[in-house]
């Protein structure tokens, strides 16, 4: 009975080893199908990719919200150029205005002060830089003021 008993021990060793050998033969194939990599391997790699979708997930919102932050500054900064033109457009519009009704009266005001200089015995050059134009135009005027001795 004894000798049955270590025959069944030995043939239960040999079908353990047998199976533990079949289960390292089909664990190394599972593993040759993952590339050669432990699942430990997997699992780290597994985790870093996860880490790195994470970090792409919170750099896509703050690259979302920095957009939307730069867009609400450049609606601003038209709302504000648009307002700009809008006062430049009115402001040529006044100056086109006031120069056609205020030309005479210029006329007169550069009539009268180049009288002026001149009865203070200025030439047309000299008068012409105290007012800030041509000399042509003030060499003239001058010219048609003594002719005519027109007062203002």
């Amino acid at each position: 009975m004894y000798e049955l008993l270590l025959l069944f021990l030995a043939l239960t060793c040999i079908f353990l080893i047998g199976i533990t050998l079949y289960l390292l033969v089909v664990v190394r194939r599972i593993r040759n199908s993952l590339g050669g990599h432990s699942v430990y391997e997997l699992e780290m790699l597994n985790n870093s990719l996860e880490t790195l979708v994470q970090r792409a997930d919170d750099s896509s919102l703050t690259l979302t919200e920095e957009i939307k932050r730069e867009e609400f500054i450049l609606k601003e900064l038209l709302n504000l150029i648009d307002k700009r033109k809008r006062e430049l457009e009115d402001l040529i519009a006044n100056y086109d205005q006031h120069k056609q009704t205020g030309s005479k009266e210029q006329e007169k005001d550069i009539r009268s002060d180049v009288l002026f200089y001149l009865e203070k015995g200025f030439t047309s050059k000299e008068i012409a830089e105290k007012l800030g134009k041509p000399v042509s135009e003030i060499s003239l005027l001058c010219k048609i003021l003594s002719q005519n001795k027109i007062t203002v």
